[in-house]
């Protein structure tokens, strides 16, 4: 058999992942935009072939590798969650990367697959070719790098619409849309703080605690039978504002966290991350000393953090070298012994939380919700989830109510006067109401229990309303109440950034799905009905 003939067999084996999706592609675009994007295939397969012919060998590895790799980050989401690789989920996955091994631990077999995929595609393309007359192998040595500038092109005039397009190239392109993208920021240079603080700085501590995956559906707070959160009793000189169920900024870690830090609002999201200032610009304007305090996977620069805000920030504090089963428990003793220091300082704490796949994120053997799902089945099915939302429920005892009892306990019962905000990055789906899926949040079609977040206001040295209205608030209410609580004048506050909590009309309650950062595509929107949220049952759920 010939060399030609056994490397076009490969690449066509590799192209027919792709022509599976066609009868979608059909019915969703229709056949006058569906043959055009049949035409681009066609080419783009041609295209491939020209890359498996290149007789430099050095090149034709390299076109093997990078193909190979797009391929790979492409069909590995895929795979892995059954739906389209958009350039979203692509940004998703890249800037995530920390992340990599949990992925991995929940969706091996997906990832393994789309792996094999990639080995093929590389295989097919680095293989010996037959020999090639020297002016057409330099055609063909071209016509990769023309079809590889031709779809990022293509995907930056089209805000980075890639379906149809062979996987390897659309991971070729997703990759060269991405560095075109993190070079086009919104114009201008980001702006100081500008409205007026009380001239002494604020005497007490204001602490944001953002805690990962937390749904507030599953806590005691919003859920009879609900995880321990440890918030739902009171606690000797504390006084406590239940939110109840609260909209997240976006059902993404990384969105909700750097729109949190810059007071992004529904209608300016990209230009306040752009060109506002942080919430460490306007706690060093009222006069107090910043502190970063970060639990996750990953460390610097996560969550969209960058070297010129940090140079804002006083203290950095990481736990690098601690199990994450512990970190929790580590910032609440971090965060104990900051109430108890006589300093007023701006602390914003990133937790650990209960991220997927909960492995790891709780003692073994101890949950009191049982059975627990074992992730490493293949079957990601109804029963599975049942299951898992026990693992969940497990997880947020742990992480939710073992770490405010033991910021409690170990605070004493006489800190400094503090006001604590606590609420999560985003919610979770565990396909409750049946739907399709793999993943438990940012996603495209998202459910609308990956917005629902607690929000909860603490306070030493005064009394609140104990009884503010419930689920009708959300994260864009945060950054304004911060800036209230350090002394900014409220009709500035509301002016630039709106109300804070429970400062006039009810919030939309809506969140954000597909927020791109950069490229200028508008976000969908998922209203939050809290009637409609599901609430798990009273006691653990069993096969």
């Amino acid at each position: 058999m010939s060399r030609l003939l056994v490397k076009s067999m490969l690449l066509a084996a590799v192209l027919v992942i792709d022509i599976a999706a066609w009868p979608a592609l059909w019915a969703e675009m229709g056949a006058s935009l569906f043959l055009r994007v049949i035409a681009a295939f066609a080419v783009l397969a041609g295209a491939l072939l020209c890359a498996a012919l290149v007789q430099n060998v050095v090149l034709r590895w390299t076109y093997g590798l990078v193909l190979a790799l797009g391929a790979w980050m492409v069909l590995g989401y895929r795979f892995s969650v059954g739906t389209a690789t958009s350039y979203f989920d692509f940004v998703t996955v890249v800037d995530a990367r920390s992340s990599l091994i949990d992925a991995f631990a929940l969706h091996w077999l997906g990832l393994l697959a789309a792996g094999g995929a990639a080995l093929l595609t590389a295989l097919a393309i680095s293989l010996k070719p037959p020999p090639t007359a020297r002016r057409l192998a330099v055609l063909v040595a071209l016509i990769p790098i023309v079809a590889g500038a031709g779809i990022i092109s293509l995907l930056v005039e089209r805000n980075g619409q890639g379906r149809g397009i062979p996987a390897s190239w659309q991971g070729i392109g997703y990759a060269g849309l991405y560095v075109v993208d993190s070079f086009h920021g919104l114009a201008g240079a980001r702006s100081d703080v500008t409205i007026m603080a009380n001239s002494a700085p604020p005497d007490r501590d204001i602490i944001l605690i953002v805690d990962e995956s937390v749904s507030a559906n599953y806590l005691d707070l919003n859920a009879v039978g609900g995880a321990y959160s440890g918030l739902a009793m009171k606690r000797p000189n504390w006084s406590t504002r239940d939110f109840g169920i609260a909209a997240s900024m976006t059902n993404c870690s990384m969105t909700t966290n750097v729109g949190l830090r810059f007071g992004a609002g529904r209608e300016d999201f990209q230009r306040k991350i752009a060109r506002a200032p942080s919430i460490w610009a306007y706690a060093r304007n009222a006069g107090m000393r910043t502190v970063y305090i970060y639990g996750q996977r990953g460390g610097l620069n996560e969550n969209y953090m960058t070297d010129a805000e940090r140079e804002l920030i006083d203290e950095e504090i990481y736990f690098d070298d601690i199990a994450l089963v512990q970190r929790d428990q580590y910032i609440a003793d971090e965060l104990a012994r900051r109430l108890n220091n006589g300093k007023p300082e701006f602390i914003l704490a990133s937790k650990a939380g209960a991220h997927f796949p909960l492995t790891g994120m709780y003692p073994a053997g101890g949950g009191r919700f049982m059975p627990e799902a074992d992730i490493s089945t293949l079957s990601k099915d109804e029963q599975f989830w049942k299951l898992y939302r026990n693992n969940y429920r497990n997880a947020l005892d742990w992480s939710v109510g073992a770490f405010f009892d033991r910021l409690f306990s170990e605070a004493g019962q006489n800190p400094d006067t503090a006001m604590i905000i606590y609420t999560s990055d985003h919610g979770q789906t565990f396909y409750e109401h049946e739907d399709p899926g793999s993943i438990t949040h940012c996603r495209k079609d998202a459910a609308m229990e990956e917005g629902a977040v607690p929000l909860v206001v603490l306070e030493t040295g005064t009394q609140l309303d104990k009884n503010p209205k419930r689920d009708s608030n959300s994260h864009y209410q945060i950054f304004p109440e911060l800036l209230l609580a350090m002394g900014y004048r409220v009709d500035d506050v509301v002016r630039d950034y709106g109300q804070g909590l429970g400062g006039g009309a009810d919030d939309p309650m809506k969140f954000a799905v597909q927020m791109h950062l950069r490229l200028g595509i508008p976000p969908g929107w998922v209203k939050i009905e809290p009637e409609e949220v599901f609430r798990p049952p009273d006691r653990a759920e069993t096969d």
